[in-house]
């Protein structure tokens, strides 16, 4: 019996791990003429896709402050490392020095799900403004979402 059971585990592994393998990737990201990332491109429709983002801001680490489905739209804040370090630096050497630093807030920003064809939705991440965010902040969002939608 315990031979049945290890030429089984093996065999079930390989079987998952080809299965994962043969899974097509259903999100791409889309980049400018100057090499930043323009857009998320997801091969579902607007409802799924909304879901699907709704799930991948959630366990990336985002906070959803608001979200407005008819408009395609969800009100995030997400802290940037480089954010992060630039305002800490900002602070002031005595600041850090009484150790009263503050904690930084963060930004927020607008990412904005648009339909794109029958079975397709694009995903743009948003200043508070309104305007596109090709910062690197605006990079790292996409990247973010597109591996937590694998």
């Amino acid at each position: 019996a315990p031979a049945a059971t290890a030429a089984t585990g093996p065999a079930g592994a390989a079987t998952t791990a080809g299965a994962a393998a043969a899974a097509p990737e259903r999100a791409f990201i889309v980049k400018n003429a100057g090499g930043r990332s323009e857009r998320l491109d997801i091969d579902d429709p607007f409802d799924r896709a909304w879901r699907r983002i709704g799930l991948a801001l959630d366990r990336g680490g985002f906070t959803v402050e608001d979200r407005d489905r008819a408009k395609g739209i969800y009100f995030v804040r997400y802290l940037d490392p480089d954010f992060e370090a630039k305002a800490k630096d900002e602070q002031g050497f005595f600041t850090k020095l009484l150790g009263r630093e503050k904690p930084v807030q963060a930004p927020q920003y607008r990412v904005q799900l648009s339909s794109a064809g029958d079975a397709g939705t694009q995903v743009r991440v948003f200043s508070n403004e309104g305007k596109p965010e090709l910062s690197p902040a605006g990079d790292r969002i996409l990247a973010l979402l597109k591996d937590q939608l694998r």
